[in-house]
């Protein structure tokens, strides 16, 4: 049985050679397995009698539905996508050894602060600093470079990426120049102990906590029509892990300031009594 099905795929009508796999994805690439075994089985004289719906293969076969979910979800990782999160793991590992070098006198919770202030300004200046320049020239959709294509994968979550949405080119040329900036200036004042540290970190937190609100809010309040949020890699890996970082991380090091000011507020009178 298993051999008969794998000679009729192997010479199907479908042509399946000219399928470019890599285009296909999620409920796409689930319909045209299910089209496809459809097919097949009825070449074979099969005894099932289905029809388009993988509803129907549901009710009829739960293993060849899992079997579906599982091609579709693999589907999901092309080159771009592996790619994309490596590219993301590198630039983490970069602001690592940067942290490690320049910030060898500070404390090791400040070393790790600057870990991530390093990846937040590499990824402004590296990533959305590109994005701005594409966007303001014409759009993500339409650029063919490598960035472009990184751009293109995250906009399979939010579209929005892809055609130069006003109010996400806004915020991220804010971010991109005010942001970027910030992120240096604290990375300098905390290697150097300055006394402008705090201040420097609180608004660069509500400017990134600012940011993630005005990228999401409006487009919950029209009921999130640009997000796609049918499998998991789009939604938590890409719209809830990349984008909550961004705030967990900015609210982790406001409470770090308040303690910290706390903290020098109270030594001094505790030293005059």
């Amino acid at each position: 049985m298993a051999k008969r099905l794998l000679s009729e795929i192997k010479h199907d009508k479908l042509a399946l050679k000219h399928v470019q796999f890599g285009d296909v994805d999620g409920m796409k690439w689930r319909e045209f397995c299910a089209s496809l075994w459809l097919h097949t089985v009825r070449t074979m004289g099969g005894v099932w009698r289905c029809h388009s719906t993988t509803e129907n293969l549901s009710k009829r076969s739960p293993s060849l539905t899992r079997l579906l979910d599982i091609m579709g979800e693999a589907a999901l990782f092309t080159k771009v996508t592996v790619y994309s999160l490596l590219a993301c793991v590198a630039q983490f590992a970069v602001g690592f050894a940067f942290a490690q070098k320049w910030g060898n006198k500070c404390s090791a919770v400040d070393r790790w602060v600057l870990v991530w202030l390093f990846y937040d300004a590499i990824v402004h200046f590296t990533l959305e600093g590109p994005f701005v320049y594409m966007s303001l020239v014409g759009n993500v959709a339409t650029s063919d470079n490598l960035l472009a294509e990184l751009w293109k994968e995250y906009g399979k979550a939010d579209e929005r990426w892809l055609y130069s949405d006003p109010t996400i080119v806004s915020l991220e040329l804010l971010t991109v120049v005010l942001d970027g900036s910030l992120a240096l200036l604290l990375v300098y004042a905390i290697i150097k102990d300055k006394h402008y540290r705090h201040f420097v970190q609180i608004t660069l937190c509500v400017c990134e906590l600012y940011g993630g609100w005005m990228t999401f809010c409006p487009d919950w309040i029209i009921g999130s029509p640009n997000l796609n949020t049918s499998n998991w890699l789009y939604l938590w890996v890409y719209l809830v892990f990349f984008n909550g970082i961004w705030v967990l991380v900015p609210g982790l090091l406001l409470w770090q300031s308040w303690r910290d000011l706390r903290r020098m507020h109270q030594y001094p009178k505790k030293k005059n009594r």
